[in-house]
């Protein structure tokens, strides 16, 4: 069995710089030097590095002012997450139906170069398959399934478990923003739509990147 290492001052560091961040002591430049500084064997510690690499801007300062609820409870169990001795591992997995579009494309450029079917129509289809699923894969099941909600764990059951061991654990309270709603464009909401279903042939080429929450069965501890 491989053991797996828990570098608990890694941890300490990266959920510091964090609730730093959420208490608005410090801007997302910081947070990123914060992080960048942390040298560790915990792939806990490096694949919670690149999940908050999504929250903030690289070219752009600011703070925590524009996060919404969702997010802010999704940093708030990033940090139950490093205060525990679990692991975060980083899976990569393909789709069935993911699959089976990428057939859909295969069987396409076969039709288009062995039958007198349009080209037109050909690809127009596998298209519309195309966007559909990614539309379904990258919006629509995240937005509904309950997993967004205890993400990164697997369930309400672990992330239960997590809790009631880390009992001196205390969410830093979100503050409800007045934001002023942006509604684009007509013209942008068609355009941005014309170029999802462009690229969404492309994103399905890729699998899936899943990070789940291990229990801390043959763990390494690293002080």
């Amino acid at each position: 069995m491989v053991l797996k290492v828990v570098d608990k001052q890694a941890r300490e560091d990266i959920c510091l710089a964090l609730e730093q961040f959420m208490l608005g002591k410090i801007n997302n430049f910081e947070l990123d030097n914060k992080i960048q500084k942390i040298e560790t064997k915990d792939e806990t510690v490096k694949n919670v590095s690149h999940l908050l690499w999504y929250f903030y801007d690289d070219l752009i300062e600011h703070g925590v002012d524009d996060f919404d609820k969702s997010s802010w409870d999704y940093l708030n169990r990033i940090r139950l997450l490093l205060k525990s001795d679990a692991t975060l591992e980083r899976k990569t997995l393909y789709k069935l139906p993911q699959l089976f579009v990428i057939l859909i494309w295969i069987v396409s450029f076969l039709a288009d170069a062995f039958s007198n079917f349009s080209p037109l129509f050909i690809y127009s289809f596998a298209i519309l398959i195309s966007g559909f699923y990614s539309w379904r894969l990258y919006f629509w099941e995240s937005e509904k399934s309950s997993k967004a909600q205890t993400e990164p764990f697997k369930s309400f059951g672990d992330l239960k478990r997590a809790r009631k061991a880390i009992t001196d654990f205390k969410k830093i309270r979100f503050q409800q923003k007045s934001l002023k709603e942006y509604h684009p464009p007509i013209i942008l909401k068609i355009l941005s739509s014309m170029i999802f279903v462009i690229v969404a042939p492309f994103l399905l080429i890729f699998p899936e990147i899943d990070f789940q929450v291990s229990p801390k069965e043959g763990s390494k501890n690293r002080n």
